[in-house]
């Protein structure tokens, strides 16, 4: 089951209005057989973390400054507009949708109960799509046709797709299919799919993946102050190549981390999706057949890449966990069900106000750290004769060092927060010097080089 992102931080609300579009577009489920959302190469991954960078500061102050009643608009807007162009291809097949739309508002009833979050089950439809997909926006669930198509009658759904010529099948491809796909009108596979995109709306996964994304611009805002700082206290300019490697290799995985946090939200969608299941009274363990069946299905269909290619694409691109492990993790929170009545772990929906607020005042404290950075460096702040030790080394060996004019021994130095200037000489050496920054929350290593004098 797919969520897929395409939300970028963006410098308006204009601009932001039409990723949201984008995004919110394709939030939700399946796409068993189609390209993982994260990547369709490892490589890509890779290259993608040693690609040059631009943080987006003004990006992230711009979201993390809309109100509740803001974001909340711009996101049910862009979700509106998103739904009215999938729904250009509905399909009407009343008596599966009223079927189903029943289920879904026994789904959402139990879901107010337990988390609080009231939706409606009007919200639902089903479109002309033949792959056996679904997804959730938000506030409004989709099927494919394919997918109803495929629980509902396989062996007519495979020589839809082609699978099978529509002249009808041999012997041998008859006893295959009735081996392989024995069942009809399988209504319960059907409802934990509905259960799972259900499950998305209620714990509030598009909000999640939507500000979610802001975690990573601002950790990255974070650690460029944090960096900003200690290159000052140490006289550089910047990192160099080493701190590019390193923030290449930060990047990769990073973005594995977020891959790996869409298949939390599956699995999520997964573990919720049994609770609705059992207090609606449809037995939950459908989930387990639900999941066999589409595994199935795609085994069938699909020609995934093998070797070891093969299996790093899956843990580099995947946003969704592998189906054995999907299943194992269904079977495991059926037990606790069965035991305790309780999932093995606690849900709680997502909360977009509280997330976004955490953010405004994590920004704000780091805009407080830069503003104080700059006045340490320039001494227009009263740092009260705070002293700070740092580590100070000349080469070659023998050379002489003076710190404000000072001779001073290399080694740790204490001095006054604030600005210094450094020096160093020796003889047939070119004279160095260095403007240092001591804060009280940095352990510099200051390290001055000399050059032979030409």
């Amino acid at each position: 089951m797919r969520m897929t992102l395409l939300l970028g931080i963006v410098p308006s609300n204009r601009v932001l209005s039409t990723t949201l579009l984008f995004f919110i577009s394709y939030i939700g489920l399946v796409c068993p057989i189609a390209q993982a959302q994260g990547c369709k190469q490892w490589t890509d991954v890779l290259l993608n973390g040693f690609m040059p960078r631009q943080d987006n500061l003004n990006s992230l102050r711009n979201m993390v400054d809309m109100s509740p009643d803001q974001y909340a608009q711009l996101a049910f807007n862009a979700e509106k507009k998103a739904a009215e162009q999938v729904l250009s291809t509905r399909v009407r097949i009343p008596a599966v949708e009223d079927q189903l739309r029943n289920a879904l508002q026994r789904f959402y009833d139990v879901g107010y109960q337990l988390y609080g979050v009231r939706l409606d089950a009007n919200n639902f439809f089903i479109i002309s799509r033949m792959d056996p997909n679904a997804f959730a926006t938000g506030s409004a669930i989709f099927l494919h046709k394919g997918l109803v198509d495929y629980y509902l009658n396989p062996t007519g759904y495979l020589v839809e797709i082609g699978f099978f010529p529509h002249s009808g099948y041999t012997v041998e491809q008859y006893n295959w299919l009735m081996q392989n796909f024995p069942w009809q009108t399988d209504w319960n596979s059907l409802y934990f799919v509905l259960a799972h995109e259900a499950s998305h709306n209620l714990m509030r996964h598009r909000d999640e993946k939507i500000v979610g994304s802001l975690r990573k611009e601002y950790q990255s805002y974070r650690q460029a102050v944090s960096e900003r700082r200690k290159d000052i206290a140490e006289g550089k300019e910047g990192g160099g190549a080493r701190r590019y490697i390193w923030h290449s290799l930060q990047n990769v995985l990073a973005q594995y981390s977020v891959i790996d946090q869409y298949r939390g939200v599956e699995s999520e969608a997964d573990s919720v999706a049994l609770v609705l299941l059992q207090r609606s009274g449809v037995n939950p363990t459908v989930s387990v057949t639900a999941s066999e069946r589409l595994s199935l299905l795609i085994s069938v269909l699909s020609q995934p890449q093998g070797g070891w290619q093969g299996a790093v694409n899956d843990i580099m691109c995947s946003d969704h966990p592998a189906w054995v492990q999907r299943i194992q993790q269904e079977s495991s929170n059926l037990d606790c069900l069965n035991f305790s009545g309780k999932l093995c772990q606690q849900h709680v929906p997502f909360s977009a106000n509280n997330f976004l607020a955490e953010l405004k005042q994590g920004t704000a404290g780091l805009e407080n750290y830069d503003e104080e950075t700059d006045k340490i460096a320039a001494s227009t702040v009263d740092t009260a004769g705070a002293h700070h030790n740092i580590e100070i080394k000349v080469e070659p060996k023998g050379a002489k060092m003076t710190v404000d004019g000072l001779e001073t021994s290399q080694g740790n130095v204490g001095l006054a927060v604030g600005p210094h200037l450094i020096s160093a000489s020796k003889d047939g050496f070119e004279t160095t010097t260095r403007r240092i920054v001591v804060f009280p929350d940095v352990q510099a290593k200051v390290k001055v080089k000399l050059k032979k004098a030409k």
